[in-house]
């Protein structure tokens, strides 16, 4: 059993970005630039492929990466992730133990990351009321379980429609196909500060995305969620009234089950 890391990057001009991210296992780059290119480079006995594409949206990019794969594990990464030394036989030792997980969620070290993200303390089942916690770039899965089910949807992600929310819905979608999801207390690597590449504060178009990915999750229980989420995430509070928020939220969702709609009846 051999690991592979997918890593989805943008506007990467040489070959070097695997050094950087300290990977010391086989890996593909997906890289979205002006250039369409192919190289590949033997790396301490291991093999780094760097695609180059001019399409642009983070769900098309880690497609890109699952359509071109070759290990029997894939762990996904963002350009910003330094592993540790350890984190290939960390995680396959991960999988080795759990057998039946199709999907392992890893700990990162996101201290200096804007997006802090969760610490996991114990091996977990992860389902859907806890889904949702984590995030993709601390996430490994088997290639035989996702080559017939799941892909990442293609207008959510930063360079999409929608800004955010490409994580969710690729979670969620394995959780409807029946994949076996863990979360481990093993930490595999540092998220490095930087600048969100989304995130640009509570704009109206960042809760009309929250509202698009909320319909796309929960369909006509969306607002329910929505309700739940604002009163759970006060970070607005002082910029925008609740109500302001909500009203943004349900116009995304319309928007987002509008253009559902209108693909259904088109196919």
């Amino acid at each position: 059993m051999n690991l592979e890391v997918i890593v989805a990057t943008i506007e990467q001009t040489d070959y070097s970005l695997h050094e950087r991210m300290n990977i010391s296992s086989d890996a593909l780059i997906c890289n979205q630039h002006n250039t369409e290119s192919f190289h590949s480079i033997d790396w301490k006995g291991k093999c780094v492929r760097y695609l180059s594409t001019k399409e642009s949206g983070a769900g098309i990019n880690r497609n890109q990466g699952l359509l071109r794969a070759k290990g029997d594990i894939l762990l996904f990464a963002d350009d910003d992730m330094v592993y540790h030394d350890s984190y290939e036989k960390l995680v396959l030792e991960a999988f080795h133990q759990l057998p039946n997980a199709d999907m392992i969620f890893f700990n990162v070290d996101s201290s200096g990351d804007p997006i802090k993200r969760e610490s996991i303390e114990r091996i977990t089942r992860v389902r859907k009321h806890n889904a949702f916690r984590y995030g993709t770039v601390r996430l490994a899965i088997r290639r035989r379980s996702q080559v017939r089910h799941v892909w990442f949807p293609m207008d959510f992600g930063p360079g999409s429609k929608y800004p955010s929310g490409e994580d969710s819905l690729f979670i969620s979608t394995c959780i409807k196909h029946g994949l076996v999801i863990y979360a481990v207390p093993i930490e595999i690597g540092v998220i490095q500060t930087r600048a969100s590449t989304w995130f640009d504060g509570f704009t109206k178009g960042y809760f009309i995305s929250k509202g698009a990915l909320f319909a796309a999750l929960f369909k006509r229980c969306y607002l329910l969620y929505a309700i739940y989420y604002v009163v759970r995430h006060p970070a607005h509070r002082g910029e925008r009234s609740v109500f302001e928020v909500l009203n943004f939220i349900r116009t995304g969702a319309k928007e987002y089950l509008k253009g559902e709609a209108h693909e259904n009846e088109s196919d």
